[in-house]
């Protein structure tokens, strides 16, 4: 996640605060109300984008932390306990190239006319892996 967005708006509130200030000074009543206004939204906005970035960061933390208890069989990822598969299978190419733990969805095979073997598919970025 880009934190540069989050800064941009801070900066901008900042800019808007300063503004504000000026406008008290003058005491323009109606013109101070609308900068009051934007600064409020712009300052949501970063709030946002920091939440998500914060967000972010928690879900790398919790991947970093999971790797250790991650094992790879078949070209997919399970997480272990001991000797126990407790979570997974998770998609190995998400999972090294993006840092995410993306579940495989299981298709059992045959479907309507057109019998195949089972396979599990990541649902993000479409890799195919055999059970």
């Amino acid at each position: 996640m880009d934190i540069r967005p989050a800064l941009a708006n801070i900066e901008l509130a900042l800019t808007k605060a300063e503004e504000l200030s000026e406008l008290a000074k003058e005491a323009s009543g109606a013109l101070l109300a609308v900068v009051i206004g934007e600064l409020k939204e712009i300052l949501l906005e970063a709030k946002r984008q920091c939440l998500a970035v914060q967000q972010g960061a928690s879900e790398l933390e919790e991947l970093l932390a999971s790797r250790d208890q991650l094992f790879k069989e078949r070209g997919m990822y399970w997480r272990v306990i001991g000797d126990k598969k407790v979570g997974g299978p998770f998609c190995s190419r998400c999972c090294e190239d993006r840092s995410e733990l993306i579940h495989l969805d299981y298709h059992p095979g045959a479907i309507g006319h057109h019998p195949q073997s089972p396979f599990y598919e990541c649902r993000h970025c479409g890799q195919r892996f055999e059970p």
